[in-house]
């Protein structure tokens, strides 16, 4: 077994099950079973790191992967900037404000908005 600290994450890597491979987990959070050394995949997580800081929070990576206390969770669970909003194709639909034709009772009389999104 093997751990160490980088960037700020906590890394661990295990025997896998599997012949010839190990296992990772960043902050706790499993990883999964990659082929390679514990070494190995040490290495892979610690380039998984650097590419996920050298990118805006752009919803690619999940949270494990980035320094505790460095970004927030939206309300559908992706990681942003603290203050930020969420750049996945996901969260900009919902993002969009319902039109101005919704009847009293909540439902939509057009055809071109997101009718799923707005009956409760």
């Amino acid at each position: 077994m093997i751990r160490e600290t980088y960037k700020g994450r906590q890394l661990k890597a295990v025997k896998g099950k599997s012949f010839g491979e190990s296992r990772i987990s960043v902050n706790g959070t499993e990883c999964g079973e990659w082929l390679g050394t514990q070494a190995d995949v040490i290495e892979w997580a610690k380039r998984t790191i650097d590419d996920a800081d050298s990118r805006p929070f752009e919803g690619r990576w999940a949270e494990c992967w980035y320094e505790p206390g460095t970004y927030e969770l939206n309300e559908h669970g992706h990681v942003v900037a603290p203050g930020g909003i969420c750049s996945c194709d996901y969260c900009e639909k919902r993002r969009i404000q319902p039109c101005a034709n919704i009847t009293a009772g909540g439902v939509c009389v057009c055809d071109h908005c997101m009718k799923p999104y707005l009956t409760a």
